[in-house]
C-alpha cells in the first residue's frame, strides 16, 4: 500500500496522500520495485 509520496518540485518538498493499494501479495509488490526474493 503506498500512503503517501514526497518529492520535490521546484525546490520545494511536497507531500502528495495517495492512498493506493495492490491486490498483489507482498514479494510481488517487492519485486516489482527492485527487490529480488527468493522462493
Amino acid at each position: 500500500m503506498i500512503v503517501a509520496e514526497v518529492y520535490r518540485r521546484r525546490g520545494v518538498w511536497r507531500l502528495r496522500i495517495l492512498g493506493q493499494g495492490y491486490d498483489d501479495d507482498l514479494a510481488a509488490f517487492a519485486v516489482r520495485h527492485g527487490v529480488e526474493v527468493d522462493g
